[in-house]
């Protein structure tokens, strides 16, 4: 049975749910090889570092400390969020006007003069260049690195036309740094660090890769049982070693999911076999998640959820072809949302199953190959 000890007052953590935490925050659980490496990687030379995983796994957390590590060496730091709900729409559908608006909001937050008018004020070719420009002679210094973040970049990522140039541009930044010349130091000292979740290669051609072979890309995974059952103790909460393998085989360890079954057992809703009873039904405490994180990806992609939906029933996915089965499994694995074992595939949660197949119901049973 459930053990829970409260042994000191814990403020309200529902707000710890969905924001990302703070540096020192006590409830972030630290991956260590991930969380040094990137603690490392910052300290070089025209670093990059790309954080990638499914969506609620922790990317902006590990941000977060990636920018107060290079703080403390005395860096600039400039963090930049590329949320849909807080970019207007005209700049993240137009690279002319993404750049200009990068290049002036990296200015501002640097408290430099913004001088984007000398440089975008003309006609809209030679975006990159310009871009380039403006960053080498207005932002870049040869005396102090200067670190720039950029979270969810998923915004950016959705269109596919203005991703490719963007790709480039990141690109074209980080192979500058190689030049053994004066330019080249100058542009070693921009360090840039990316956040986006894999989902977003749901519409991506999977042979265009972006930023291949560049820089350091920390893939964040789920929480083994040590990390599990340290994130209960932080809430008072107590699993046995039982309890714990349930808890993670039930959500493959997924940090999101983790915090809503450990949300649930704080507040004595019920213990850990009722949670296991509700996570299939529609009053699931993880039901928000599949709702609003997973639905809408593959409601714009039906081939998607037909396959899911052939996973769950038995195991496979029926295509014509070996090229049409590799390009649904990376989308489905994009997506967080199955595993492969040799021929077989299995969902990586278990409670999926029945409130997927109600959910997308109309889709499954109209088509059952792909």
């Amino acid at each position: 049975q459930l053990q829970q000890s409260l042994t000191s007052p814990i403020p309200d953590h529902k707000i710890f749910i969905d924001d990302a935490l703070s540096p020192d925050s006590p409830y972030y659980i630290e991956r260590p090889i991930i969380d040094e490496r990137c603690k490392t990687q910052i300290k070089q030379p025209a670093a990059f570092i790309r954080i990638k995983g499914p969506r609620k796994m922790g990317k902006t957390s590990l941000l977060y400390r990636i920018l107060e590590s290079a703080e403390s060496e005395q860096y600039l730091t400039v963090y930049i969020d590329g949320d849909k709900t807080k970019v207007q729409p005209e700049i993240i559908t137009d690279f002319y006007n993404l750049c200009k608006w990068l290049c002036s909001t990296v200015s501002n937050r640097l408290e430099k003069e913004d001088k984007t008018e000398q440089y975008f004020s003309q006609n809209q070719q030679n975006t990159i260049g310009k871009a380039e420009g403006y960053f080498s002679e207005q932002i870049l210094s040869s005396e102090q690195p200067i670190v720039l973040a950029i979270d969810n970049v998923d915004t950016i990522f959705e269109k596919t036309d203005i991703a490719e140039s963007f790709c480039n541009m990141i690109a074209i930044w980080h192979r500058q740094s190689k030049v053994p010349n004066n330019y080249g130091k100058l542009w070693a000292n921009l360090r840039i660090v990316l956040a986006h979740a894999t989902d977003v290669y749901i519409g991506w051609d999977i042979n265009r890769s972006p930023f291949e072979g560049i820089g350091y890309v920390p893939n964040l995974l789920s929480w083994n049982e040590q990390e599990i059952s340290k994130y209960a103790q932080i809430y008072g909460v107590t699993l046995t070693e039982s309890e714990t393998k349930e808890l993670k085989n039930l959500v493959d360890g997924h940090p999101y999911l983790i915090k809503l079954a450990v949300e649930y057992l704080y507040n004595r809703e019920g213990d850990i076999q009722s949670l296991l009873e509700k996570a299939s039904i529609p009053t699931s405490p993880f039901n928000s998640y599949f709702k609003e994180e997973v639905c809408p990806y593959l409601l714009k992609y039906p081939k998607y959820a037909r396959a899911f939906y052939q996973v769950l029933e038995n195991n496979e996915i029926r295509v014509e072809n070996q090229p049409q089965l590799d390009e649904i499994e990376f989308k489905l694995n994009s997506l967080g949302l199955i595993i492969r074992n040799n021929d077989k595939f299995y969902s990586k949660y278990n409670f999926y199953t029945k409130n997927f197949k109600e959910y997308f119901k109309e889709f499954c049973n109209n088509e059952q190959s792909i």
